[in-house]
């Protein structure tokens, strides 16, 4: 993968296809090659560029707790990989990434794709958020990191019918995830610019011009589905796809129906 230096870190990123740019924001404890065949599916129709955000994967960094520097990292792939202007596809805490690039620079948005982004999470919480991020943590401060990650990963993957995603994906693919514990956990510290972007007033993403599809898993966490009611209760213009069976995962649950999904939110560029 080639690397594009931003800030003094090296971001990696792999670029497929031709067409309008899309960009692929993953979320925490991610990478690039967890997008699944979306990269391959997409780029059929797109120049999709993804990247590793600092910290994760192949973009080496010491872990990051503000997210006001991901946003920008973000500003600087749209403008030097992107030519200016994308089509931004965001999933869970890279949909905050996303809706946050697009508050503070419109004109680099072309469409806004997010799949359950965590946006003021701490204000919706749920009783099962609440006692696993202390659960978390405790296994965090016990020297287990590994552990600790595989508890997250667990919980926000998992069905409301029982079960979750992590545990069914492929044993390359979770080692990967574990691989990215440090920045996960770093952060799940309190910080008052984290991944919930609770330092982001809701009127900032009313004002976004570009249109916004949220995708929704039906069988994720209700966690989600709160925080989606509360987003489209400030914003109505957001346009909801529905993905059935899903978890918080939908990319890996559910591929051709996320690919689908984002095809249309795509095909909504301005």
């Amino acid at each position: 993968m080639p690397w594009l230096t931003v800030g003094g870190a090296q971001l990696a990123y792999r670029e497929l296809g031709k067409g309008d740019p899309l960009v692929l924001v993953h979320g925490s404890g991610s990478q690039t090659e967890l997008w699944g065949p979306a990269l391959d599916d997409l780029s059929s129709s797109y120049r999709v560029v993804a990247y590793d955000r600092r910290g994760y994967g192949h973009s080496p960094h010491s872990p990051v707790r503000d997210y006001r520097r991901h946003v920008t990292d973000a500003i600087e792939i749209v403008r030097r990989l992107a030519g200016g202007r994308a089509v931004l596809v965001g999933h869970s805490s890279g949909g905050n990434v996303a809706l946050a690039l697009a508050a503070k620079r419109p004109r680099l948005v072309r469409a806004l794709v997010v799949a359950e982004p965590p946006f003021h999470g701490l204000r919706y919480a749920t009783g099962s958020f609440l006692t696993t991020i202390p659960h978390v943590k405790l296994s965090q401060l016990r020297g287990r990191p590994q552990d600790a990650a595989a508890i997250f990963f667990r919980w926000v993957t998992s069905y409301r019918t029982g079960g979750n995603a992590f545990d069914r994906l492929p044993a390359d693919l979770r080692d990967l995830m574990i691989g990215n514990a440090r920045p996960l956990l770093a952060e799940l510290d309190p910080h008052p610019s984290g991944a919930l972007f609770e330092h982001l007033a809701m009127r900032s993403l009313a004002a976004i011009p570009a249109p916004i599809t949220f995708l929704l898993a039906e069988s994720s966490q209700p966690w989600f589905h709160r925080i989606h009611a509360e987003l489209v209760r400030a914003i109505p213009a957001i346009h909801t796809e529905h993905i059935p069976g899903a978890s918080h995962f939908s990319n890996s649950d559910a591929p051709a129906e996320f690919v689908a999904a984002v095809r249309r939110g795509a095909a909504r560029a301005s």
